[in-house]
């Protein structure tokens, strides 16, 4: 056989690779390949390894999410009018070093919903306007607070409840929060698109 020849039975044999790249896995079709082109008599092919194509799509899809809560939570921010008291003792188990003085505390306006209350406030009880959403669960009769950073990422977590008419803060670990934080970063994203993003 020619070079020629050899050249032409090689391509002919990798032809049907474009089209069912996007049907099958690109090793097998090559492997399946390299086997035609043996039996045909040409020996000089060995395995071909293809590399894996990068994960651009996800990483594509986790960091427009991640934009969109950044997005979300500086407009939330910026939109937060109402006035807010933020509870003492829930300060202190998030990590304030808070005696009740001064804090002006702004949000958006409480947001019941058939479970409880949920609350989006900017707080600058350390100075810095800082984030922090909360859920109030009637049933348990318990808020669950998650003091985030601008672009949604957990600082610290603490759940408060009224016992003997005081209430009584305790802090939540990061892995245990994680979950319950997510939810309402995605209600209070949704609360974005709704109600902030088109305005």
């Amino acid at each position: 056989m020619t070079r020629r020849t050899l050249l032409l039975i090689a391509g002919l044999a990798f032809a049907p690779l474009a089209a069912s790249a996007q049907v099958r896995d690109a090793n097998s079709i090559l492997r399946g390949q390299i086997q035609a082109l043996r039996a045909a008599g040409f020996s000089g092919m060995t395995e071909v390894q293809v590399p894996q194509a990068p994960a651009t799509a996800r990483t594509l899809s986790v960091s427009a999410q991640v934009d969109e809560t950044a997005e979300a939570l500086a407009a939330l921010s910026r939109a937060a009018q109402t006035k807010v008291n933020l509870i003492d003792e829930t300060l202190r188990a998030l990590g304030f070093d808070f005696n009740g003085g001064v804090s002006l505390d702004k949000g958006i306006p409480r947001q019941p919903f058939p479970g409880g209350i949920r609350f989006f406030t900017v707080t600058t009880a350390r100075g810095n306007p800082e984030i922090i959403i909360e859920e109030f669960d009637k049933a348990k009769q318990e808020l669950r607070s998650y003091l985030i950073t601008s672009d949604g990422n957990l600082v610290a977590a603490a759940m408060t409840r009224k016992v003997n008419g005081k209430f009584q803060a305790e802090k939540i670990t990061i892995s245990e929060a994680q979950t319950g934080c997510r939810n309402l970063l995605e209600f209070w994203t949704r609360y974005y698109r709704d109600n902030l993003k088109n305005a």
